[in-house]
């Protein structure tokens, strides 16, 4: 698996939740549909949630991982950001690296 962003720590967990997120048939860079990805369900109710839990929210009354604890309260929207940007950096690099190994792509 390539990091070309140099991600470290929890930016490097979520790049890697990303990396093996993307399954299929690689497609051209400009037509990965992160926008239509972030719609789903899978998104709403299992990724976006690990995402804020890895920024420092805790799960608590209704609507999932809502409160911030500890030091978090200071960082975990900038770092939330940053968790997402990572997890859709790592798919795009699993799509460009099918590409690059030569798997046909769909269009």
């Amino acid at each position: 698996m390539n990091n070309p962003m140099g991600y470290t720590g929890v930016e490097l967990e979520a790049y890697e939740m990303g990396y093996n997120e993307f399954q299929g048939d690689p497609v051209p860079p400009e037509m990965l549909d992160t926008a239509g990805y972030t719609s789903g369900a899978r998104y709403a109710n299992i990724i976006l949630p690990e995402l804020r839990a890895m920024a420092g929210y805790s799960d608590d009354g209704y609507g999932t991982w809502q409160e911030l604890t500890g030091e978090a309260r200071n960082e975990a929207p900038y770092l939330l950001n940053e968790l997402v940007d990572a997890f859709f950096s790592g798919m795009y690099q699993k799509n460009q690296d099918m590409i690059d190994a030569g798997m046909e792509v769909v269009e």
